[in-house]
């Protein structure tokens, strides 16, 4: 019976570890864009980065950053998305998309921010758009 027991432990520990014993949840995002966008009609892609490989609440702006989800919104004004991520901090780039690329292009109006996750598993977002020469230097995945 000891040794049956310890195999079903040994099974269950073996199948935990393979499936991943991630502390992914669901975020619920609301926020809002401010400032100029390029084009009234330009669709916005909003692309929602985390800290690649922890989810300290200490990660800097710049750290290495992973996409965790992207959306599109096809005007300006509120949006609210939902997002499966780690970590407890959260980089939003919203891009004036007026090429329909999905990605910036340079010089397009694109800004970016730093927010924190809530502990009630929510996060509230104001982006400011301006036109830039540049894109921002960040993982397409």
């Amino acid at each position: 019976m000891k040794l049956h027991l310890s195999g079903m432990f040994m099974s269950a520990v073996v199948l935990a570890l393979v499936s991943g014993c991630g502390s992914s949840r669901d975020v619920k995002v609301s926020g809002t864009f401010q400032g100029a966008t390029a084009s009234a009609s330009s669709p916005i892609t909003v692309l929602f980065y985390e800290a690649n490989g922890s989810g300290d609440a200490g990660a800097a702006a710049g750290a290495d950053l992973k996409l965790v989800d992207s959306i599109k919104v096809e005007q300006e004004g509120p949006f609210d998305a939902t997002i499966s991520m780690d970590g407890s901090q959260l980089t939003v780039v919203a891009v004036s998309d007026t090429d329909m690329s999905g990605v910036c292009t340079d010089g397009e109006a694109w800004g970016q921010t730093l927010v924190a996750v809530q502990s009630d598993d929510t996060a509230q977002v104001a982006v400011g758009l301006a036109p830039h020469d540049k894109c921002p230097s960040l993982p397409a995945e």
